[in-house]
């Protein structure tokens, strides 16, 4: 046992005042009337001997009142150890890890759940003492890799709590439990205590390893307390993330976004309302009922008008938490696709040009832009800048032609394939297709340099035997305005092929087998190869309807699939992949996050991608990052890129943490049984640690003896003034 107020029990000195009082009583002669001997007799067998009973029942009644209620001010424990008695205690190191996410601006009747988390930080704050250090650690700033901030003063660190407002970063705990340990980890007193507010939020504690790693785990001295306020679970549903499903976006034509919900109450909800904005003018509404812990895809249509990159976000109406009530997003509207063709300018070579000068398709109206060198330039050419090149109509690659292809493919270059009609299948095999360990084509089915084919001409012609409409090549391409009918697509009659072999994803597959058209992926580069020449020596396909909008539409295709990224969660840096041909890497580039901060950022080049990838600094907020090249209010600052960064999903799920699933999480951090407690906010915090740090306090108790010893003595002391008045 020890004592918080030891200097508090000089006052069991007093406990010798009864006895002395006691002893000076007995001193005192009393006269005593008696009519006989007899008398003298019986009150000395039996009134003398209750008295001297009750003297010394008195006498220990007021001693024992006395030294409890000493004992009551000097504040006992059971357990601890004994530093408090022989000299001044030991100094402690807190470390505060704060819960301000955005789940911790949820408001109850008690006011907004992150203040009271604070104002309870405050309340243990108060319990430091001088020497003590103590750490602040939002757990926003958590982020894996960082360094956690020094120990600070209690009043330094009571001015850092009191600044700290919620984030719009959303964490779970297991990220940050190294961080948390370097933190301990750095503090070698004697006692050192780990103190996490948090809303309790059970996402936030999933995916916590089942065992702590025994390396990384905290030194079994160490205690924890997680201290977390009352909440009330609200009726809270939020937007979960937001699809393009139009795969080909333009100027003034119709598309579809799919938005999607998540109910994350008991409580189902009627007629949730999805407005969309489109750089924050509404184009769309749409309603939708959602059941409890249910989700919907809402598919909201709009209109595009204007081209570039379009800062958009879906809303619903406000609930229990706001935050995850709105989700940005970002749309790029082309205003021109560009492509280089490469070929030998003959006559038989024109279609595929005259079709991308022409209309595509009321879907890609995009304007193609077309520049044309001859293929013997290829090794020559700077292929960084282009987009898309068109091999068109070329019958033999040379080694240095098909060098510069293959290494713009390697880099990211997207390239469309329409063989010659005199096409060399050997020279493409082995100067293109090998180099990128791809299968190619069948010499025996294409003609030789000579035209005559080392295979017959078929007299049946070949045609289309299956289609893969679910191909981005082909979206809303054949839909019809009746449900449940579909556009068939007119087949060309083919004589001819490249025979190209199976290894890639083919797309369109002939009766024989073959792929007319099919799809190769090399890492971030694209081919798409057709099985037959561009002319009409080999078919009629560039006669049919289908030619120009199928060329408008793998130029298309192959322009934006780079393009497209996905949302980012916040708190994570962004990385911004830029063609090298699109910007300059000596110029100055900007990252613009959506409150309009500044971080200047440098490129790090690919090497032999020809990609200039950019890095942020971890994002905290959500929203749409812009990266600019030039200085934001510079003469002409251009748009190279733009991310949209939005909360996880889960953080939208206010359920609370299990006492059954605490143990889990003890264990992950290293805290041993009985080491790790769960206290309320609005519970006496002080008391609970106190007792947590030193063992239980007896005071209670010995408060409550020194009240039963008083009444005894008054009941005692009473009975003997009656027996000592005469009769």
């Amino acid at each position: 046992m020890t004592f918080l107020n030891p200097l508090v029990l000089l006052g069991l000195a007093a406990a010798a005042i009864p006895v002395i009082l006691h002893l000076l009583n007995r001193r005192r002669l009393r006269t005593v009337e008696f009519s006989s001997l007899r008398f003298l007799k019986e009150l000395q067998q039996s009134s003398l001997r209750r008295l001297k009973f009750r003297q010394w029942l008195l006498l220990l009644l007021r001693t024992l009142l006395i030294v409890a209620l000493v004992l009551s001010f000097a504040r006992p424990v059971i357990q601890g150890s004994f530093a408090g008695i022989i000299g001044s205690r030991a100094r402690n190191s807190m470390v505060f890890v704060i819960d301000d996410s955005p789940s911790m601006t949820v408001r109850t009747e008690r006011g907004m759940v992150f203040d009271r988390a604070r104002e309870a930080a405050t309340r243990v704050l108060a319990l430091a003492g001088e020497g003590d250090r103590i750490a602040i650690l939002p757990l926003s700033a958590l982020a894996p890799g960082t360094s956690p901030p020094g120990y600070e003063q209690p009043q330094t660190a009571k001015s850092i709590l009191q600044r700290l407002e919620p984030s719009q970063v959303a964490r779970r705990f297991i990220e940050s439990l190294p961080i948390i340990r370097t933190a301990v980890r750095a503090s070698h007193d004697a006692n050192r205590e780990v103190y996490i507010f948090t809303d309790g939020q059970a996402s936030q504690f999933a995916a916590t390893p089942p065992q702590a790693d025994s390396a990384a785990a905290l030194e079994k001295d160490v205690r924890c307390f997680l201290i977390r306020p009352n909440t009330s679970l609200s009726v809270n549903a939020g937007v979960t993330g937001a699809r393009i499903e139009t795969r080909f976006l333009a100027r003034n034509r119709p598309a579809r976004i799919l938005v999607a919900l998540q109910n994350f109450s008991d409580t189902p909800i009627r007629q949730e309302t999805v407005s969309l904005y489109l750089d924050d003018a509404r184009v769309a509404q749409q309603s939708v009922d959602l059941p409890p812990h249910g989700s919907a895809v809402v598919p909201v249509s709009f209109v595009p008008r204007r081209t570039g990159f379009l800062i958009g976000h879906a809303t619903i109406d406000d609930d229990g938490l706001e935050a995850d009530n709105s989700l940005q997003f970002v749309l790029m509207v082309p205003e021109a696709f560009t492509v280089l063709i490469a070929g030998p300018g003959t006559e038989d070579v024109r279609y595929p040009e005259l079709a991308l000068t022409l209309g595509g398709d009321s879907l890609t109206a995009g304007r193609i832009d077309t520049r044309r060198i001859p293929s013997e330039q290829l090794p020559l050419t700077d292929l960084s800048r282009t987009r898309v090149l068109l091999l068109n109509g070329i019958n033999a690659l040379s080694p240095a032609e098909g060098t510069a292809t293959v290494n713009y493919v390697r880099r990211g270059g997207n390239v469309i394939l329409l063989p010659g009609a005199r096409l060399d299948a050997s020279s493409f095999n082995d100067f293109f297709w090998k180099p990128l360990g791809l299968p190619g084509m069948d010499p025996a089915l294409a003609p030789g340099p000579s035209g005559a084919p080392t295979g017959p001409r078929r007299e049946s012609f070949l045609s289309f035997a299956s289609v893969d409409k679910a191909h981005p090549l082909f979206a809303g391409l054949f839909d019809d305005l009746r449900k449940g009918h579909t556009i068939p697509m007119e087949s060309p009659k083919i004589h001819r092929t490249a025979g190209l072999r199976p290894g890639g994803v083919p797309i369109i597959t002939l009766s024989n087998g073959e792929s007319f058209l099919a799809e190769y992926d090399i890492g971030s580069g694209r081919i798409l190869a057709f099985g037959v020449d561009p002319g009409t020596a080999w078919s009629d396909f560039p006669l049919k309807g289908i030619f120009a909008p199928l060329l408008h539409r793998a130029v298309a295709y192959c322009s934006i699939a780079s393009e497209e990224e996905s949302t980012a969660a916040v708190g994570s840096p962004l990385r911004f992949a830029v063609r090298s041909g699109g910007t300059e890497s000596s110029k100055v580039h900007v990252i613009l996050s959506p409150s309009g901060l500044e971080e200047r950022v440098a490129p790090r080049i690919r090497s032999g991608q020809g990609i200039l990838e950019f890095l942020s600094s971890p994002t905290t907020e959500t929203g749409v990052y812009v990266l600019q090249q030039g200085a934001p209010g510079s003469d002409a600052p251009v748009t190279l890129a733009a991310r949209a960064v939005a909360l996880p999903p889960w953080e939208g799920d206010l359920d609370t943490l299990r006492q059954e699933d605490l143990p889990a999480f003890w264990s992950a951090l290293g805290i041993g049984e009985g080491r790790g407690k769960l206290l309320k906010a609005e519970g006496d915090l002080e008391r609970a640690i106190q007792e947590s740090r030193y063992g239980l306090e007896l005071w209670r108790y010995f408060l409550v003896f020194a009240v039963l010893c008083a009444l005894a003595e008054m009941f005692v002391g009473r009975e003997r003034r009656t027996e000592e008045e005469p009769q």
